[in-house]
This record gives C-alpha cells, structure tokens and sequence, in this order.
C-alpha cells in the first residue's frame, strides 16, 4: 500500500506539466534546430537512396530518422544505471519500392519484439549495433517479414529474424494479435519468441491488453515468458498518455518458477511531437530473490528527434 501511495503522488503533479504549451524563444530556437538536423538527415538518405536506384520511382516523402536517447534507472538500494545511446532509422523509399526491402541501421528486434518489451527495466535498444535488411511480404493472411543483419556490437557475427504477425478481430472491441519468431544471435544462439495478446477498447480511447509472451534461446536452455494485464488512457492534454501495468514474470532457471512480479504506472509526454518526447516510469518490483518484498524504482527516458 505504501509502495502504491509513492506511485500516485509522483504522477499527479506529472500532470500538471503537460499544461505548459505556450511557444517559448527557447522552444522556437530548439523546433528551428530540429529542423535543420532532420533536414541534413533527409538529404543525406535521398542521395543515398538515388544513387543506389539510379532512378526516383515514387514520390513518397523520405522518413529517415536520428535519434539520441538517454535512459536513467534508479532502483530503491541507491542502484543507478545510465544508458545513452542513439537510433539511426536509414529509410531508403524508392529502394524500398523497387526492391521490396525495408533497412534500418539499427536492432530493435530484441528489445520490440522480445519479452523484454512488456518488463519495465529491460535492456534499453539501441545498444546493439549493426546494419539489416528486411524482406516484408504478405503470405495469406500473415504479414511475413525476414531479416538477415550483420552486427558489429557487442558480438561481430551474423544475426536473422524470420516473423510472422496477424491480427484477428474478435468483436467491434477487440482483436486477438498471434506473432510467431524464430530467430538466430550470435550471442544467444537460435531461439522462438511467441506471443499471443489480445486488446480490448476500453470506452472510446481507453485500451486494455492482455499480455501472454514467452521466448525460449537455446545456447543456455533458457526460457521466459510474461504474463499479465496492461491498460493505456490518453489524457486530456495532447500526445500524453497514463499506462499502468501489471505484469508476472517467470523463467525456467533453475526450474520453471514465478521470478517478478512488477507493477508499474508510466507517464508519457510528446511534449513536441516528433522533436522532443520523454517518459516517467515508477514501479515496484517483488522479486523472488528479495522474497517478493517490494523494491521501488523509477526509470526516466528522454528522446531527441531529428
């Protein structure tokens, strides 16, 4: 209860700050710099993009995107962890329309399509580095996507990731999402991660989602999955949003045992869209090795976009 006390009045007064939209000359001067880089950015992606085509085959406007990211995490026990790190999103559109391909100069497989993705102290991405091609194709009525990487950080090898995606709507309210992977990492070896999660609209904004993922590697023999309840409400202030979650967390090491259970209640802004977005997550963690005794924590992100 005291933990869940702690929780609240930390997001409270987060909300008052979405308020506060009122152009400023600092504002001004950051959505001018913003502009320029992403300008510098573009133009550097089209004449790779050309050059690599020879040719313009459509007029789709260039998405290339820089990222510079910085993750903070305090965990009660004074235990901190900073973790800067930058995303280059290399979008090519006439390559990608002549070829079918999709590239990115970044691995965002692990963290966005993994357990990882649903625990609120995972591995930040971005951190692994490396440059992929992806092969998307339609195969009935799964959205099919392969992607062979080569990785410079922190392992040179090669990776591979072969996912099938589909969504099945169960009613006007909800949809059922069933995603298959199979995947290879030189530093995990071959493994599947397997998802099945359902949504459910919630009132006319609301969403609740029923987390069931589990993900198995076999260099170690290990397997994890995640299990649990998640809802997202924007509020009233734009690009704003409340997520609270409720996830159990379990692992097969050294049998298969209940490992976490993490309550967690995240606040996040785009305070300017597509320039600068940050989050505040608070959570409380009851681990078995603590003997399930809540331990707070508070992860901060904060995201530059150019």
């Amino acid at each position: 209860m005291k933990c869940l006390t702690v929780l609240s009045l930390i997001l409270f007064p987060l909300q008052g700050l979405a308020q506060e939209r009122q152009s400023t000359p600092r504002r001004d001067t950051l959505v001018r710099q913003n502009i320029e880089v992403s300008k510098r950015v573009d133009s550097f992606a089209q004449r790779i993009d050309l050059f690599l085509t020879g040719e313009k085959v459509t007029g789709r406007e260039n998405e290339s995107t820089l990222v510079l990211s910085n993750r903070l995490d305090w965990k009660e026990g004074g235990e901190v962890e900073y973790k800067p790190h930058f995303d280059v999103d290399l979008r090519l559109p006439n390559l990608e329309k002549k070829w079918k391909l999709k590239l990115s100069s970044y691995d965002n497989s692990e963290v966005g399509s993994g357990v990882d993705r649903s625990r609120v102290d995972a591995q930040s991405a971005g951190e692994n580095y490396g440059t992929s091609i992806e092969f998307v194709e339609d195969l009935q009525k799964y959205k099919v996507s392969f992607r062979p990487r080569l990785q410079l950080s922190p392992t040179l090898g090669m990776s591979y990731l072969l996912r099938f995606r589909r969504e099945i709507k169960l009613s006007n309210t909800s949809q059922f999402r069933p995603t298959y992977t199979l995947f290879a990492r030189p530093e995990d070896g071959t493994g599947v991660f397997i998802s099945y999660n359902t949504s459910i609209q919630s009132g006319k904004q609301s969403l609740i989602k029923w987390i069931n993922e589990g993900e198995y590697t076999n260099k170690e023999n290990i397997f994890k999955t995640n299990n649990g309840l998640s809802h997202s409400r924007p509020l009233r202030w734009r690009h704003t949003n409340l997520v609270h979650s409720l996830v159990f967390e379990s692992i097969n090491r050294p049998s298969f045992h209940l490992e976490r259970i993490v309550l967690s209640s995240g606040f996040y802004h785009k305070a300017m869209y597509r320039v600068f977005h940050y989050a505040i997550t608070p959570y409380v963690a009851f681990a078995k090795e603590d003997n399930f005794k809540g331990k707070f924590g508070m992860r901060f992100d904060l995201n530059f976009i150019f």
